[in-house]
């Protein structure tokens, strides 16, 4: 999948923001419970993953799009074997320009 470069944020079901920063080193965030959860994850437990709420390399973005799961491959070890981490449906993508957030290495 090719996106534009930038930072993108994501809003899943679950209430996670996921913020996608994509240039020559893409990185992601996840933000488990920002938000409210969709009523289709009614009774759903917000689920902790390793390395939440810390910038990870994004190998690739295998799918992104709403009213499906998002694909992402992460190099969460820092070793490069990947780790391939999917979300619940996609609710919004907003890019939010090239404003830095917490990117400041980007």
């Amino acid at each position: 999948m090719s996106l534009k470069p930038g930072v993108y944020e994501i809003i899943t079901a679950s209430g996670s923001i996921y913020e996608l920063s994509v240039g020559i080193n893409s990185m992601l965030r996840r933000l488990p419970g920002a938000r409210r959860m969709h009523q289709s994850m009614d009774g759903a437990q917000i689920q902790i993953m390793r390395r939440d709420e810390e910038h990870v390399t994004v190998l690739s973005v295998e799918q992104l799009e709403i009213g499906k799961s998002a694909q992402f491959v992460l190099d969460l070890r820092e070793d490069g074997i990947p780790t391939f981490r999917y979300t619940s449906e996609v609710m919004e993508i907003s890019r939010i320009g090239d404003r830095r957030s917490d990117f400041s290495f980007i």
